[in-house]
């Protein structure tokens, strides 16, 4: 019989030699993991998470703040403390957990439950991706809390507590194998998990020496940069109980560093309104004044000298006193857009804003290390930084995402490098992102400390990278963070208390990029920092964080938009009318509100909101009107010039609380006058008004009109220009002169024929003897002439009558009385 062909075989391997095979692959695997990845035996391997590439969120924004624990029915768990910070042999992890039962049901006998992978974690990604899982539980049971709890009713608060010995959590105690591990909390019941929370701990045997340097640079600066002066009661109450007295507080933390604004070094002085005074009360309604009611008590004068408001000056004061040795950096004053400014050609408003920020910090007594240009990452490509670097800042700040190249590499550089662009090179400050946007999170609404855990994550993560060079990371909130100071204190707290962090200085940083120190190999053994080094253009790349939590690059950098130029321009005019009024003012702080309005219509608020920019530079423009309409000059009369040189008066008011010291410009319409002093320094004191004489001489007839203004020092003119009408005739005055010395002659002629009529010296010799009563009643004479000697009277008879003349050289008693006394 034909023999029967052999049947076919598998060509796998026998089942005894596959499982040889599989032995040694888990005993090649451990011993990779343990050399290569630091993962124990007995760890499971974390499989690395490819970063998707999310839709990035809007510029300026942070990644959304994640929400507690909560599953479909309600239950929501919020993680109220874990301790300690850095978990160590022999110790005990202890966690406390706030259950809300936000169902219309009982959650019937809760337990607390912890579980989680015992192997650490070395890539950051990892730890976005367990946070952003919502399953319940995650990796070995560990323990639970005790049964027999009882029942959470609807709409009950508890905190569970679950305490774990560290050595039963099963994580490898070699020193090098320290770092993040993770954990989860889980609410269940009846053996159901109901939700679940999960967190972080740091793992830290005794030995590890992984460690890095970390800073954080606080931004102080208001949302409105104007609302200061234009609503000074908002702007105290922020400054008291608001946004930015959270930042006051914080600031005066010894672990931070400054980004400040100079608008709240130098708050704006306001004019004290006129209050009525005991001496002058104001009437009721019904007639009576306080001063009748005997009951009414005595209305006490207001401080009538203008001041800041009292939060606005406690925030300065409190800045003032606690800067100590920290590094201040600073924004452009009001946050002023420098790249629409340098669009716009608008470089005298620029001086002015480089001006008041000088001002300000020497005010404070401040010594800023810089000025720093803020370019978020979504924005980041190399010509906004080419723009920032021409704004005139000293340093640049962005994400250190958009510098490096590639965001999988296993170290992470120093926040600190520099960028080389068409511009030239300046220093950069290159936030974590992922840092910066939890530190960011922490508004008084989320779970502070789930923040907290996953910033200790962060930072031991980047710790026990592989690397021999020294790092320092930066943490920089973005500029509109709302920090809630009992929650960011409490994080920085933690921060402050992980071994493997040393807090440092903003400044460190800055000496780091401009120093050339630095490295950019990690292991580098010279004990020099390793940083990002010179990025050029061409590697400056937008980036952003996705709405999955996870940092990646973008395509197109978002383009944050401009002022609108003509706008701009206008700012800068109303500036520069403002600055000469101020340059003639004795105390110029009475400018303080009407110069902020001006300048904060150029804020980067106004970018993308063309509206709000349209009516704030509106608001500018009539402030700086009313202010200069309380210093001018009074319309005058029209006067007539009758001789060759006169003084026309011109009146001059200052309505202003302040002295007033200006040049007061004249000019003519026409050739007819000359005018020797068309400049004259003019004084007006405070709430006061002067005449001011101007000479002019008249050179032919007609009518001329002087033009009168006032101007600052530089020439600027402060008031709108006032006509006076002058009618000039210096001819008249020749004909009048000739008139009077003709009437003077005349008098003279008048006078001398007068006298020659009624005047004589022939006189004849006098009558001795007695006076006729009669002539004494004519003449006025009321006594007796002298009596004549005896026979002398009887010498010539008086023949004369009544009606003969008197003897040669006596006149008859005139009749008319002027006679008489002629």
């Amino acid at each position: 019989m034909p023999s029967t062909p052999p049947t076919a075989r598998s060509r796998g391997p026998r089942p005894g030699r596959a499982a040889r095979t599989a032995a040694l692959l888990v005993a090649a695997l451990t011993v990779l993991g343990t050399v290569v990845l630091g993962i124990a035996p007995g760890e499971s391997i974390a499989a690395p998470v490819a970063p998707a590439s999310a839709a990035p969120l809007p510029a300026g924004q942070s990644a959304p703040a994640r929400p507690p624990a909560q599953d479909d029915q309600g239950v929501r768990l919020d993680l109220v403390s874990l301790g300690p910070s850095a978990l160590t042999p022999g110790s005990t992890l202890t966690a406390e957990v706030a259950v809300t039962n936000s169902t219309g049901s009982v959650v019937a006998s809760p337990r607390l439950a912890l579980s989680g992978p015992t192997s650490r974690v070395t890539d950051r990604s990892v730890l976005e991706a367990w946070q952003q899982d919502t399953t319940p539980g995650g990796g070995r049971a560990v323990a639970s809390s005790a049964d027999g709890a009882a029942d959470l009713a609807p709409g009950e608060t508890r905190t569970m507590t679950i305490a774990v010995p560290a050595d039963s959590l099963g994580y490898a105690t070699a020193p090098e194998l320290w770092g993040a591990r993770r954990i989860a909390l889980t609410l269940e019941s009846g053996g159901t998990a109901v939700s679940t929370l999960r967190t972080f701990v740091v793992w830290r045997p005794s030995g590890a020496s992984g460690s890095i340097t970390e800073s954080v640079l606080l931004p102080i600066a208001p949302d409105d940069p104007g609302l200061a002066a234009i609503d000074p009661a908002a702007y105290d109450e922020t400054t008291t109980t608001g946004r930015l007295a959270s930042l006051g507080e914080l600031a005066e933390r010894e672990d931070v560093d400054w980004l400040v604004d100079p608008v709240v070094l130098d708050p704006p002085v306001h004019e004290a309104a006129e209050a009525p005074t005991a001496q002058d009360p104001e009437p009721s309604q019904d007639g009576t004044t306080a001063g009748d009611d005997p009951s009414a008590e005595p209305t006490v004068p207001a401080d009538q000298g203008p001041a800041a408001s009292p939060g606005a000056a406690a925030l300065a004061e409190r800045l003032a006193g606690a800067v100590g040795d920290r590094t201040v950096l600073t924004l452009p004053y009001a946050q002023a857009d420098m790249p629409s400014l340098q669009d716009a050609g608008a470089s005298e408003l620029r001086g002015i804003l480089e001006s008041r920020s000088e001002e300000a910090t020497q005010t404070a007594g401040f010594a800023p290390s810089g000025s720093v240009a803020v370019v978020p990452g979504p924005q980041t490509d190399a010509a906004s930084i080419e723009q920032a670097q021409r704004s005139g800042a000293t340093t640049i700040l962005t994400s250190s995402a958009s510098l490096r190249e590639d965001l999988e590499a296993t170290v992470t550089p120093s926040s600190a490098g520099e960028v080389s662009t068409e511009a030239g090179i300046t220093p950069v400050l290159a936030a974590d992102p992922v840092l910066s946007d939890e530190l960011a999170s922490l508004d008084g609404t989320t779970d502070a400390e789930q923040t907290s855990q996953r910033l200790l994550a962060e930072t031991a993560v980047i710790a026990s990278e592989p690397t021999t060079a020294p790092r320092h990371l930066l943490i920089a909130p973005p500029l509109d963070a709302e920090l809630d100071a009992a929650a960011t204190g409490s994080a920085l707290d933690a921060l402050g208390s992980a071994p493997w962090i040393r807090s440092g200085r903003t400044g460190e940083l800055l000496d780091m990029a401009s120093s050339g120190t630095a490295v950019q190999d990690s292991q580098d053994t010279t004990g020099a920092p390793l940083s990002l080094g010179t990025v050029t253009a061409d590697a400056i790349v937008p980036s952003a964080r996705g709405i999955d939590g996870r940092v990646a690059h973008q395509d197109a950098a978002v383009d944050a938009g401009k002022l609108d130029p003509a706008l701009v321009i206008g700012v800068q005019d109303d500036a520069l009318r403002l600055e000469a009024m101020r340059s003639t003012m004795t105390d110029p702080t009475t400018a303080d509100d009407t110069g902020l309005t001006v300048l904060s219509a150029v804020s980067t608020r106004w970018l993308g909101d063309p509206e709000g920019h349209l009516q704030r530079t509106g608001e500018a423009s009539r402030a700086v009107d009313a202010f200069d309409g309380r210093v001018r000059v009074v319309p005058a009369s029209n006067y007539t010039l009758v001789a060759s040189g006169a003084s026309v008066p011109i009146t001059l008011t200052n309505d202003l609380d302040t002295p007033v010291r200006a040049r007061l410009e004249v000019s003519a319409d026409r050739p007819l006058v000359r005018l020797p002093s068309p400049s004259t320094e003019v004084e007006i004191p405070a709430d006061g008004r002067v005449t001011a004489s101007v000479p002019v001489e008249a050179v032919a007839n007609g009518q001329v009109n002087l033009s009168v203004l006032m101007t600052g020092t530089d020439g600027t003119p402060i008031t709108a220009p006032q006509t006076v009408s002058l009618t000039v005739n210096p001819s008249w005055e020749n004909w009048t002169t000739m008139i009077l010395v003709v009437l003077m002659g005349l008098l003279v002629v008048v006078g001398v024929l007068r006298a020659r009529r009624h005047g004589s010296d022939r006189r004849a010799p006098a009558v001795r003897g007695p006076e006729d009563p009669s002539t004494l009643a004519r003449t006025g004479l009321s006594a007796p002439r002298p009596e004549e000697p005896p026979g002398e009277q009887d010498a010539e008879p008086d023949d004369t009558g009544p009606d003969d003349p008197a003897p040669d050289g006596d006149d008859p008693a005139p009749d008319d009385p002027d006679d008489a006394n002629g």
